[in-house]
């Protein structure tokens, strides 16, 4: 059983970043099995360039204390565990490679889309989703208004279970989808985001709206969501199986359905959810009675 360590968390985040350090941490990841320090240093050499075959027992011994020193302090701060003399990442180390693993995807995802959240408001997302942001990686970037709307008829006509929508304006959902939802074949929950709530205010929102509500049942669920504090967020999500995610343009603070991510990566269909989820249950939420 692992002792209480006695660093503080800057000090082991310090001593992880040392690249030698992340060096044994990837070695040993990577290892089917634990590893003896002599066993890591012949790696590291290996690593280094140095060919296998000229590694013998003297050079290890030259090589392997300042190591196997700093594989000591690993294991006090309970990033590696060491049982019988041999090393295996630890429950800590495993977080850190994650932590390190999910940061670098997010640094991915800002570079290639730098422009993008230069120029919305991701900012009106809660802080605990604006992290993370690297489950953004395996979708499709939408490019124009018509691929965005074509994407969500799509999808919406592939529904076998439930519709989730996240929207401040109602519009384009299929006929026969809308029929669907009427006879209670398909279930539809809509969190819609207002400044004056429960108003709708477009004619063409107000005659889907009474669409949506003309066979009131369990199943239609809609949620007024009043937007004081922030602007409004785009998402359309379909059963477990995609999604689509949207933002306000800094420009004009309104969705901009000229740029969306969408997919069917069940990391980013299971964030939209978890998101919608969050506001859905906001303090301020108002429930219609259907």
């Amino acid at each position: 059983m692992a002792q209480e360590t006695s660093y503080s968390i800057d000090e082991i985040i310090k001593e992880l970043m040392k690249l030698d350090r992340l060096r044994y941490l990837e070695i040993l990841k990577e290892s089917d099995e634990p590893l003896a320090s002599y066993e890591i240093t012949k790696k590291v050499l290996i690593s280094e360039g140095v060919k296998e075959e000229s590694i013998d027992n003297k050079l290890l011994r030259s090589k392997n204390p300042p190591i196997n020193t700093r594989l000591k302090t690993m294991q006090d701060m309970d990033v590696l565990a060491n049982e019988d003399g041999k090393y295996s990442v630890d429950i800590a180390g495993l977080l850190f490679l994650h932590a390190r693993k999910k940061l670098s995807e997010s640094r991915e995802i800002l570079e290639k889309h730098r422009t993008f959240f230069e120029t919305h408001n991701f900012r009106d997302i809660p802080v605990e989703f604006r992290w993370q942001i690297y489950k953004l990686m395996q979708t499709e970037m939408i490019v124009n208004v018509y691929d965005f709307i074509e994407n969500v008829q799509e999808n919406l006509k592939k529904v076998k279970r439930k519709i989730y929508l996240l929207t401040e304006y109602l519009h384009s959902i299929p006929d026969e989808v809308i029929q669907k939802i009427q006879e209670g074949e398909i279930d539809i929950a809509i969190l819609y985001q207002s400044c004056n709530p429960p108003r709708i205010e477009r004619e063409d929102e107000r005659e889907l709206f009474d669409k949506l509500t003309r066979n009131p049942r369990e199943g239609i669920e809609f949620r007024f969501l009043p937007l004081r504090q922030r602007l409004p967020v785009y998402i359309s999500r379909i059963d477990e199986q995609w999604a689509l995610f949207a933002l306000s343009a800094t420009s004009s603070e309104i969705i901009d359905r000229n740029q969306a991510f969408c997919g069917s990566n069940i990391e980013f269909v299971t964030w939209c959810r978890d998101l919608l989820y969050h506001l859905w249950w906001e303090k301020d939420v108002m429930v219609l009675e259907i």
